[in-house]
């Protein structure tokens, strides 16, 4: 028995992964930017490493704790759904560091 698999490269496929590829790549540089300037915030501020990994330990412990979040609502919803709400939590998080 053949199944139809055409949908699978469907063109809402296509747009689907590059939306998806465009949001893992902003959302990453936004959260391994900060390792790369945390030496420089250490001499600026005139604090210890362990003062300034701080946040971005908290910030990674909320990403685990967050995941147990996101996978019901994948579970439920769909991942579309799981993924618009990232790119909201993304963006919002993008401006309020800015403030």
């Amino acid at each position: 028995m053949q199944s139809d698999i055409s949908h699978l490269d469907s063109k809402y496929s296509w747009r689907r992964l590059i939306l998806t590829l465009w949001v893992s790549i902003i959302a990453n540089v936004g959260v391994w930017a900060i390792v790369v300037i945390m030496p420089a915030v250490q001499n600026e501020f005139g604090v210890d490493r362990g003062t300034v990994s701080l946040p971005y330990a908290l910030t990674m412990v909320g990403f685990g704790l967050g995941n147990l979040f996101f996978g019901r609502i994948v579970d439920r919803n769909g991942a579309f759904v799981a993924l618009i709400i990232g790119i909201l939590f993304v963006v919002s998080g993008f401006f309020i560091s800015i403030i």
